[in-house]
């Protein structure tokens, strides 16, 4: 690798970039060391002394390339190299003060816009030149952004504003490591809302590169506009190109931390602003704060650590760092600025600033701590800011392509390994990322290069990671010009890096992707060290779509070349001129400073190159100027395209920018600057020179402020004395505005006739053409039809012209008309019946193109109405006769057949005087009417057309009508009836008259007894609809019933209006009328069996009967017998039941033995000691069904001894009975088996027992209450039956109370015991004898053993004596 990418010079300052193992920060143990790796600089003596350009390109070409890292200021493939597990940050950094620039980049001429870029990833903003000062400050939306800009040319300061709100905390920090100018040693200042005052600034607090800046927690004192002064610590004499500003606002108040959040899994959460407070408190190694969040993949975050937040002088040393990664995932990568910050006159305000770009998605960690377990306590407080930028796509149609070649085998030893994609189609490429997954035993041997299809052979990265073997292992890298760092720590597991120093994949920008893609990994030490490729793909975005033209405009081609005529005005001139038009020659070489192969153009075989066969000249100024492209008349977007391949020395030396100008170059937008580095590369070992390069590009910028003006293109080369390259080539320009658009449209409407009929219809022939010269998309034509007109349509184009198939209602269609296209409209239109007058409307035609003649935009067709209805009317009533009394029901419906309204029209009709009529009537289609009435109708309607009325006449027919009955409906109205012969309808019925006699009898019951009675109702009715005069009932009773009858009428009805025996009666019965005989009839007592007889109705002679089957009526009742009462049994003795219970229930059953139902009426009721206790009879009075039975249910409860008994009656209506209850109460008695109880005698000192048996003599239960208690020497002992007082005794039972009799001296004892209970007391003697010793006590033990034998026999003989007496 070759340091002209970056100044090799190191800063003075110490930067502390470390990895840490999660669980070791801080560990001070040997075992530790391996896991937390510190590096700072070492002697400046390594720091290049001279700034002179040519003297460091001299020591670049003689030397070779040469990498210096912070980790290894010695040759890195040195055996005298210090093996380090981790390479720290790659980025050369200067020595603070000195850059390498040659030369000011004085030839940008002033003024200069930069053309809009394509969107940078991750959503980045870029800065808009020119932004000097602060009132050109480039404006930072929101509160959470990175702006990727340039100090450029030397001595650029860049201004940037946003909006903060009074106590917001301002975070803030430059990217420098990816610089390709001569320097990374950048300056912030936050200024107030004048522009100038200082509110804090900062110069080395950052950590990418060390010398580049960091601001943290800045406080906002008022709510309004703030600005960032971004500047190069070397006034006017280095670049930075590019930086990136990571700038977050937060607002409120941080989260505080919650202890203990030692270690990753006691990590505290994030919140949502990412903002929290802490305090390293303890000064202990174990004091460690750590915070979880998520990150997705190709996230960027930015985390901002401020160690004083008080802004009190009291500041610390803090150690910043994100987890977790490496091979294991247990690295914790952290960056120490060691310093305490800036010195007077600035701020003492040390702050920490990490980015990261992460691979996958997942739970990550923030950390802080200190490098110095020393360090902390109380004061050591930090804010820290988290702010993640989430990945953006850098252009459309991203699709990831990925190796099928792999693995490939990596050494051991040195040598060329290389893997392939291809891929399909010709995607241009926007946006290119490579991800690779490879291991090696020696990470630090490998360089990657990537060679696309178009031949262009890019470096990725040199020699980075482990440096020495047992180090980190596995890289699983995705390589993107917009991740947040190039690489920096020797953990190369799940990060997304830029490519190392100032390699670019934007240089694969522009080109076509499709072909075969290569990457080369070269093995540059020998050695038994080596590794796999295990996978790597390649993930292409492509360019967007041009932008499209305003409506109303057109893109334009204002000129366009591709050269294979000539030069087509070009011209070029300037210093050391050598743009030549033809095919390049000029090949690849790989001596020092290699050229890349120029041999094509970028379609056919005329383009323009900075010397066709070689390179471009030193100290030249060389410019190739476009004819003047006029764009008068022309508006945004002003596109220009042109191909471009090119190589160059880095920008500190040479340049090369594309400008649109306006003719004679006021004005210019810069399309294209090139700000990289030197163009080259020496990889592998030997090392491989190589010449890198950019296209061929197809490039695409707009200059939207060039509209309207005279302009030209300009590409510019210039050089310095020293070392040139291919230069630039340029292939196919074009330039596309929007010009306005023009249309002659024009219209047509006609519908072929000059009156119309309301209710009828028209056809419109609308017709839209366009006679150019410009096709119009998205005309409108319209046309709002009458109200009084109802419309469908259709469409068809022509000559291209394009429109709604279809659609109804009004026309407002959205149509395409290329020149010399139309649209035809055929619109189907009913006029409204109702309408008047005239119908006119106008069809349109507009669109947003000019027209030149807009007097043939709209057309009109006019019509004449004249209105007409047929009106007609019907009248049936669905019969041909009717009959006197009844009633008929006309329909009789008015309609309009159209095609006009006829409103006012009349509707009449007459009925008969034989008739009484009431009516209702409803319309329908709209028709309109008196919605009720009675008598004649005569009534006013409105009948639009299509439209009805019908009346429902309901006409009742007078009884005595006779003859026919018939009446006309008739129709009118004031509108012009063509067929005035439908205008009115007659009804005709003739009479016949006719009647519905019928009879009912009934006696209301199904049976009757032999000797009672039953009443007969026989009823004889007229259901009409005619009279019946004259008409005869008839009924002959039964012999076995005698009966007398009465009559009356109702509704008319009349007869006589009493009689006996027989019916033969002449009754009148007009329609609705009745007649009604009630006939009392006493039933012989000897009938048996049934009585049946039958009454009739008979209609006079020359009445007919509709019905005659309803003409009798007959009732038939079964004779029963009388009803008989049974009672079983007939007494009821309980017998014996203790006072105080009650006896079970017995059951008396009641019986109904006769023919017939009986009722009883009462029941006699019980009374103590006797009571009722149920049954199934219920409650009187009650009956009793033939043959059914009940149950009366009663109980005996006796309340004192002695018999008891009751009588009781059933009363009927078929006989009474008798029921007898008898019981007698009874008690218990208290006894005790034996009076006296006695023990005899008893020696002294010794125990008997003996039971007292305790008897119930009487014939109900006793409950024993109380029992004497034993006195001594008696005792109450257990093993009794009677248990605890109380306790019950039933009749005839016994229990016993044991009791013992132990004398404690001589002499006769008695105790009387008295048992008491419910019934009454009882008594018994407890008696005894205490017994004195024979023998005084002796003291056994002076006694021989045969003495002590014959007193222990006397003892027993007395004893048995004693026994013996008493027995």
């Amino acid at each position: 690798m070759f340091c002209r990418f970056q100044a090799c010079a190191l800063s003075a300052a110490t930067l502390c970039v470390t990895l840490l193992s999660a669980g070791q920060a801080d560990a001070s143990s040997a075992s530790a060391a391996g896991r937390l790796l510190h590096a700072s600089s070492h002697s400046p003596a390594y720091a290049l002394a001279s700034v002179n350009g040519t003297a460091e390109k001299r020591q670049e070409t003689a030397a070779g390339p040469k990498w210096l890292t912070l980790a290894d200021l010695s040759n890195p493939k040195s055996s005298t190299a210090t093996p380090l597990a981790l390479a720290m940050p790659v980025n050369g950094d200067e020595i603070k003060g000195q850059g390498n620039e040659p030369k000011p980049s004085s030839f940008s001429p002033g003024g200069v816009i930069y053309a809009p870029q394509a969107p940078l990833g991750q959503g980045y903003l870029g800065d808009v030149e020119p932004n000097g000062t602060f009132a050109t400050a480039t404006p930072i939306p929101g509160t959470n952004q990175v702006v990727r800009g340039n100090l450029f040319p030397n001595g650029d300061v860049d201004f940037y504003s946003f909006t903060a709100a009074a106590g917001d905390r301002v975070y803030a920090a430059m990217m420098t490591s990816f610089s390709a100018g001569s320097s990374t040693d950048s300056q912030m200042s936050l200024f107030a809302s004048d522009g100038t005052t200082l509110i804090e600034f900062d110069d080395d607090n950052g950590s990418f590169a060390s010398l580049s800046s960091s601001i943290a927690g800045a406080t906002i004192p008022a709510a309004g506009t703030y600005y960032l002064r971004i500047n190069d610590f070397t006034a006017g004499t280095t670049s930075e190109r590019p930086y990136e500003l990571h700038f977050r606002l937060q607002s409120g108040a941080p989260t505080p931390e919650v202890e203990s959040n030692d270690t990753p899994a006691t990590a505290n959460v994030l919140p949502a602003n990412g903002w929290v407070s802490g305090t390293r408190n303890p000064a202990a190694a174990t004091e460690q704060d750590w915070y979880s969040f998520s990150l997705n993949a190709g996230d960027t975050v930015y985390l901002s650590l401020d160690t004083d937040p008080e802004r009190d002088g009291v500041v610390w040393n803090g150690r910043l760092g994100i987890a977790l990664f490496g091979d294991a995932a247990n690295q914790i990568l952290v960056v120490d600025d060691a310093g305490t910050g800036d010195v007077s006159p600035n701020p003492n305000i040390p702050s920490e600033a990490l980015f990261m770009t992460v691979k996958t998605a997942g739970t990550y960690f923030a950390f802080v701590d200190s490098a110095s377990a020393a360090v902390g306590g109380p004061t050591a407080t930090y804010t820290l800011s988290v702010s993640v930028h989430p990945a953006t796509n850098e252009g459309v149609n991203c699709t990831t392509y990925t190796s099928t070649d792999v693995p490939k085998t990596i050494g051991p030893g040195t040598g060329l390994v290389s893997s392939v994609i291809t891929v399909p189609g010709n995607p241009r490429i926007a946006d290119v990322d490579v991800d690779i997954v490879l291991n090696h035993a020696l990470m630090g041997d490998i360089d990657a290069h990537l060679r696309s299809p178009a031949g262009n052979d890019n470096g990725l990265f040199t020699d980075i990671g482990a440096s020495a073997t047992g180090g980190q292992a596995q890289m699983n890298v995705v390589f993107d010009d917009e991740a947040g760092i190039p690489p920096s720590f020797t953990v190369l597991s799940g990060v997304q890096y830029k490519p190392e120093l100032a390699y670019r994949l934007a240089w694969f920008d522009g080109e076509d992707a499709g072909g075969t893609w290569t990457l080369d990994l070269r093995d540059d030490t020998a050695g038994a060290n080596g590794g796999t490729l295990t996978s790597w793909s390649l993930r292409i975005c492509e360019a967007p779509p041009p932008p499209t033209c305003p409506p109303g405009t057109a893109s334009t081609t204002v000129y366009s070349t591709d050269f294979e005529s000539g030069a087509a005005g070009f011209t070029h001139g300037g210093t050391a001129d050598e743009w030549e038009l033809g095919l390049p020659a000029s090949p690849a070489t790989t001596t020092a400073n290699p050229l890349a192969a120029f041999t094509t153009c970028n379609s056919g075989t005329n383009c323009w190159k900075t010397d066709l066969d070689n390179t471009y000249n030193v100290s030249s100024s060389q410019d190739l100027l476009s004819p003047n492209i006029d764009l008068s008349g022309l508006v945004a977007p002003i596109v220009v395209n042109w191909a471009q391949r090119y190589q160059m020395e880095s920008a500190n030396f040479d340049h090369l920018f594309v400008d649109f100008q306006q003719a004679g170059g006021a004005t210019p937008v810069r399309l294209f600057e090139f700000l990289d580095a030197t163009m080259t590369n020496a990889a592998g070992n030997p090392a491989t020179n190589i010449g890198a390069s950019a296209g061929w590009a197809q490039m695409s910028r707009r200059a939207d402020s060039l509209a309207g003006l005279n302009s030209e293109l300009r590409f510019h080369v210039d050089s310095d004395t020293t070392v040139n390259f291919q230069g630039l080539a340029i292939d196919d320009v074009s330039v596309t505005g929007c010009r306005a658009l023009s249309a002659d449209l024009a219209i047509t409407k006609t519908d072929g006739v000059t009156s119309a009929v309301p209710g009828g219809s028209v056809t419109y022939t609308i017709t839209g053409s366009n006679a150019g010269p410009d096709a119009v998309t998205g005309a409108t034509i319209a046309d709002t039809f009458p109200a009084s007109e109802t419309c469908t349509w259709t469409c068809v184009g022509a000559g291209g012209g394009t429109c709604t198939a279809a659609g109804s209602g009004n026309i407002n269609d959205a149509v395409n008309l290329p020149s010399g296209g139309s649209v035809t409209y055929t619109a189907s239109c009913a006029i409204s019946a109702a309408a008047s007058g005239t119908l006119t409307n106008t069809a349109t035609i507009n669109s947003a193109i000019a027209d030149p003649n807009p007097v043939n935009n709209s057309a009109t067709d006019s019509d004449v109405l004249t209105p007409q209805a047929d009106l007609a009317i019907t009248k049936t009533d669905g019969v041909t006769t009717a009959v006197p009394g009844g009633s008929v029901t006309y329909t009789i419906t008015g309609s309009n057949a159209g095609p006009s309204n006829a409103p006012g029209s009349t509707i009449a009709d007459t009925f008969p005087a034989s008739e009484t009529c009431t009516w209702t009537c409803v319309g329908a289609g709209g028709g309109t009417c008196t919605a009720a009435g009675s008598g004649n109708i005569s009534d006013a309607v409105n009948l639009p057309a299509g439209a009805s009325v019908t009346y429902t006449a309901s006409c009742a027919i007078s009884a005595a009508a006779t003859g026919t009955l018939s009446n006309t409906a008739t129709i009118t109205g004031s509108v012009t009836d063509p067929t005035p012969g439908n205008n009115s309808a007659t009804d005709t019925d003739t009479l016949t008259p006719q009647v519905d006699l019928s009879i009912t009898k009934t006696d209301g019951v199904a049976s009757v007894v032999a000797g009672g009675s039953t009443v007969y109702t026989i009823t004889a009715s007229n259901a009409g609809p005619s009279i019946a005069p004259a008409s005869t009932v008839a009924d002959t009773f039964p012999a076995t019933l005698t009966c007398t009858w009465t009559c009356a009428g109702a509704g008319g009805g009349t007869c006589t209006a009493a009689g006996s025996g027989n019916i033969n009666d002449t009754v009148n019965l007009p329609a609705g009328g009745s007649t009604t005989h009630t006939a009392n009839c006493t039933v012989s007592a000897a009938a048996s069996g049934s009585i049946a007889n039958t009454a009739t109705v008979a209609a006079a002679a020359g009445v007919t009967d509709t019905n005659p089957a309803n003409n009798s009526a007959t009732d038939t009742d079964s004779v029963l017998l009388p009803g008989a009462l049974a009672v079983s049994p007939t007494s009821i003795n309980f017998g014996s039941i203790a006072v105080g219970s009650s006896s079970a229930a017995q059951t008396v059953t009641l019986s109904n033995t006769g023919g017939s139902p009986l009722q009883v009426t009462a029941i006699t009721a019980a009374t103590a000691p006797f009571a009722s206790s149920g049954g199934s009879c219920g409650a009187v009075p009650f009956a009793l069904a033939a043959g059914a039975s009940c149950t009366l249910d009663y109980m005996f409860s006796p309340t004192a001894s002695g018999p008891a008994s009751q009588n009781l009656t059933v009363t009927s209506n078929a006989g009474n009975g008798a029921i007898a209850l008898s019981g007698t109460g009874v008690v218990g008695v208290i006894g005790v088996l034996s009076a006296t109880i006695d023990f005899g005698g008893q020696l002294v000192g010794t125990s008997s027992q003996l039971a007292l048996t305790i008897l119930n003599t009487g014939g109900g239960p006793l409950q024993v209450t109380a029992i004497t208690p034993a006195a001594a020497p008696f005792a109450e002992v257990a093993g009794g039956t009677c248990g605890a007082v109380p306790f019950a005794l039933a009749a005839g039972a016994n229990c016993t109370v044991l009791y013992s009799f132990t004398p404690t001296a001589a002499g006769m004892f008695s105790q009387v015991i008295t048992i008491t209970s419910d019934v009454g007391t009882a008594t018994a003697t407890l008696s005894g004898e205490g017994l004195a010793g024979l023998v005084d006590t002796v003291e056994l033990d002076v006694l021989s053993p045969w003495s002590s034998l014959l007193l222990l026999m006397l003892l027993g003989l007395t004893a048995a004596m004693a026994t013996r007496r008493y027995v």
